[in-house]
């Protein structure tokens, strides 16, 4: 979900499609003989076993699963302009297809299906509506809090007329997505978006519950690498730099927020904050992709926490697209395309 930039690039969306099924628990790739696969550690070992005890599971309560579906379809009838019901998705279309449906009678039902069928699946009863969030009961086991796909507690966000429901650990993540300039369009499904709101547009800020609206940003937080303080030896494949950049507390970032290098074919570099000053940081950027470019982080590269595919000089809203320029005219009237129009 981080890097959708990439997913352009012929022959790579198949390789992420399966490093997210990796990061989300589908330990499947380890069902062959143990002569064969990697050693694995007690604790790998024991979430191995607790992720083949679920896939039992799931195919057992498959069928109950559709049969909550088929429910909530006859229950939507019943629920024309509902505040939050609804079927959410986000997905690539390939190894990643989420969708999740809830609604008051039927509760919530989850289902990831993938390039290989169906990865995961749960359901459960909803058992408490907040203005900020959703709690759910889930049926199956856990495999792992740090693996399990969807979370029983989901943060209600309203983005213009845009409903999303975000898995709790997500929230942070999804303002970083908003930041970048990555989660605006029509066609950026990482995260749950109700499904009949894909083509609203959206401008602004989104309505996060209030502990999350300091990780918003009015405009980037933008910065400069003043010193690498260690590179690379000629072994040292992993290429990893520490530097030393010229923002800090002061200028609003926090180690939570997410940076990119805003330099032509350094999309492949991971930029991580790990100490904050008054005015400077230290972060750690890292290739953690080999692709065919010659750029090297240098002394004085630009860094922000806007993408630079995102152009930085246009608004966090695109003015080009048709559905954008229709709302923003019938609601603000001609004044909100002033200096926009070709």
């Amino acid at each position: 979900m981080m890097f959708m930039r990439y997913l352009a690039v012929i022959g790579l969306t198949s390789m992420l499609a399966c490093a997210a099924t990796q990061r989300r628990g589908d330990y499947s790739c380890y069902d062959q003989d143990a002569t064969t696969r990697p050693e694995r550690t007690p604790e790998q070992q024991a979430r191995d076993r607790a992720w083949l005890k679920r896939r039992k599971l799931m195919k057992r309560h498959e069928v109950t699963v559709d049969r909550i579906r088929n429910a909530f379809q006859r229950e939507m009838l019943t629920l024309a302009n509902h505040d939050w019901a609804g079927r959410y998705y986000y997905g690539d279309g390939l190894g990643c297809n989420v969708s999740i449906t809830v609604s008051p009678k039927t509760g919530m039902t989850y289902k990831w299906i993938g390039c290989g069928g169906l990865y995961d699946i749960d359901y459960g009863p909803i058992v408490e509506v907040h203005r900020d969030y959703i709690d759910v009961k889930l049926s199956l086991p856990s495999i792992h809090q740090n693996y399990d796909a969807i979370k029983e507690r989901f943060y209600r966000v309203r983005w213009a007329d845009r409903h999303y429901l975000i898995p709790g650990e997500d929230m942070i993540q999804f303002c970083n997505a908003v930041n970048s300039g990555s989660e605006y369009g029509a066609n950026t499904l990482n995260y749950l978006l109700r499904q009949r709101d894909r083509e609203k547009p959206v401008f602004s800020l989104p309505d996060v519950p209030e502990q999350f609206r300091s990780y918003l940003l009015e405009s980037p937080i933008e910065c400069h690498i003043t010193q690498i303080k260690s590179l690379p030896t000629a072994s040292d494949d992993s290429k990893v730099l520490f530097c030393r950049i010229d923002a800090g507390r002061n200028a609003g970032l926090t180690t939570e927020m997410e940076l990119y290098l805003s330099v032509e074919d350094s999309f492949e570099w991971q930029v991580d904050v790990e100490e904050i000053l008054a005015d400077s940081s230290r972060v750690r950027v890292s290739k953690w992709l080999n692709l065919p470019t010659d750029y090297f982080p240098q002394v004085g590269d630009l860094l922000s926490t806007r993408r630079y595919w995102n152009n930085r000089s246009r608004p966090m809203y695109d003015y080009s697209d048709p559905a954008t320029r229709k709302f923003l005219l019938e609601y603000y009237g001609p004044s909100a395309l002033e200096g926009y129009d070709e």
